[in-house]
């Protein structure tokens, strides 16, 4: 059975502080970036509720579809997160 734990050349990179303060400053944009569309859909809930009674396709309604829109979008950002992240690793070699 293989080690569960395998040093890698990467290690060095994470402990660069240029690195971490580059990730963190991708990762601040990106959350402010989903945190206008959190703050329009709590928003939007809190003062026109009745907004979210609209059923624009086949009978879901802006509710059901804004809330997957928001986890998609989650989603969506860790990936670009990730990439992002990565991409600045392997350029600095």
């Amino acid at each position: 059975m293989a080690p569960l734990h395998q040093a890698n050349d990467r290690s060095s990179d994470q402990d660069d502080p240029l690195q971490i303060a580059r990730n963190s400053r991708i990762g601040l944009r990106l959350f402010f970036f989903y945190f206008v569309f959190y703050a329009a859909f709590v928003l939007v809930n809190t003062f026109a509720p009745s907004w979210m009674e609209w059923t624009p396709i086949s009978g879901v309604n802006l509710a059901i579809m804004s809330g997957m829109g928001l986890i998609g979008l989650a989603v969506l950002l860790a990936f670009v997160y990730g990439f992002l992240c990565r991409a600045n690793q392997e350029g600095d070699r």
